[in-house]
């Protein structure tokens, strides 16, 4: 392979980790993940001085919190002291936004919407600026209308957390809603993509895009792709290089399989155009590609995407410079690994981290896989996370 990758489990067991985790890095060395523990410690942080090789005794940070709901965001300021977690409670489904200022090791939590029918689902947060003045929160959610009647909403902050504003960004009635990504490119302009199962052909809903350039009072909404009734948009992850370009990655259920797409915009959303990633598979058998995340190292010259081969059970990576011919490799395949992937790269180093499923000490574990990037070829230097964004 091009790619000298090492792979380790976190914690060996100890804790029971599924749907979904956060990775975020500032350096080689420094890691920060947020996760699920869904019998015993509930939502945890914690973080790592070398690269992953060993990490501190995890903080709880919401004991009661769940595991239905599969979305976790965290973000960490260059020093390493303040960090920003947001999660759904699971009693409740407000969005939730935990601080710390003291580099992790305590943490204050508080609802940041508590609307009528709020009932938030996925979520997505991103930060803007390098001190982490303003923060936006995008989320899926039911409306007063009815049960089936879902809603995207935007809520910000401009003070660091201490105060929101709620913003309401679209409405559909064919959801309920699959997932979703906000990224701020400043104050005023948010970009974000959400997906719906099922969709309607030829209707306004599927994967869509929505912008804002006026902080989320007005809104222009692009269908991005939403030829297929059993869902579409699954498990999407988008990288913004400009105001003009974009590029998500996404699933789409085909019944056997599921393919791997890209969607990408040279005119600040107004139009997508799709290509496929991966769509490798054994007819008839069911399975294919989920749980993506992209990004770019070098501004949009080399896009990168992990994600999970389900027929497989294994962890795959795809890289291109020109978005159109893609390099696969495989880059775990221990004990069913893969799912629910968050991906960083620095200049010097790639990290990533995703979900098992197999049996023995580890049935629900976290995994790290990583390169250095001195190790791969010129053509494969490397990316960034989706999860969330942070755009200077």
């Amino acid at each position: 392979m091009a790619y000298d990758w090492t792979s380790s489990t976190i914690f060996d067991g100890t804790y029971d980790i599924t749907e979904g985790q956060s990775l975020y890095a500032i350096d080689s060395n420094n890691l920060f993940i947020v996760f699920n523990d869904w019998t015993t410690y509930g939502l945890c942080f914690s973080k790592s001085s070398n690269g992953g090789t060993t990490w501190s005794t995890p903080v709880t940070i919401d004991a009661n919190y769940g595991y239905i709901y599969t979305d976790r965001a965290i973000w960490v300021s260059s020093n390493g002291q303040t960090i920003y977690i947001t999660y759904v409670a699971d009693w409740d489904g407000d969005i939730q936004f935990a601080k710390s200022t003291d580099g992790g090791s305590s943490f204050s939590a508080n609802s940041i919407d508590t609307t009528n029918f709020a009932d938030a689902q996925y979520h997505s947060m991103s930060v803007y600026g390098t001190d982490g003045q303003y923060i936006y929160v995008a989320y899926t959610c039911l409306t007063a209308i009815g049960f089936n009647d879902d809603a995207i909403r935007l809520t910000y902050s401009e003070n660091y957390g201490s105060t929101w504003t709620t913003k309401f960004v679209r409405n559909t009635i064919v959801g309920p809603n699959n997932d979703i990504q906000v990224v701020a490119l400043n104050a005023n302009t948010i970009y974000i993509v959400a997906g719906s199962v099922p969709s309607l052909p030829g209707s306004d809903w599927g994967l869509s895009f929505s912008k804002t350039t006026d902080k989320g009072d007005n809104w222009t909404h692009t269908v991005v792709d939403d030829i297929n009734t059993y869902g579409v948009g699954w498990d999407q992850s988008m990288y913004v290089k400009d105001l003009n370009t974009i590029y998500i990655s996404y699933s789409k259920p085909q019944m056997a399989p599921t393919i791997l797409y890209l969607a990408k915009s040279t005119d600040g959303g107004s139009s997508f155009a799709i290509s496929t990633i991966d769509d490798a598979y054994t007819p008839g058998v069911e399975g294919g590609f989920w749980f993506s995340s992209i990004g770019s190292p070098d501004n949009g010259s080399t896009i990168i995407i992990s994600y999970y081969h389900q027929t497989l059970s294994e962890l795959k990576v795809a890289y291109s410079t020109d978005s159109t011919n893609w390099t696969k490799e495989i880059v775990d395949t221990t004990n069913y690994c893969g799912e629910w992937t968050s991906l960083v790269c620095l200049t010097n180093y790639i990290f990533i981290i995703h979900d098992t499923e197999g049996g023995g000490v580890c049935g629900h574990c976290m995994r790290l896989t990583k390169a250095a990037i001195s190790s791969l070829p010129i053509s494969s230097i490397l990316m960034y996370k989706f999860r969330p964004v942070v755009l200077k």
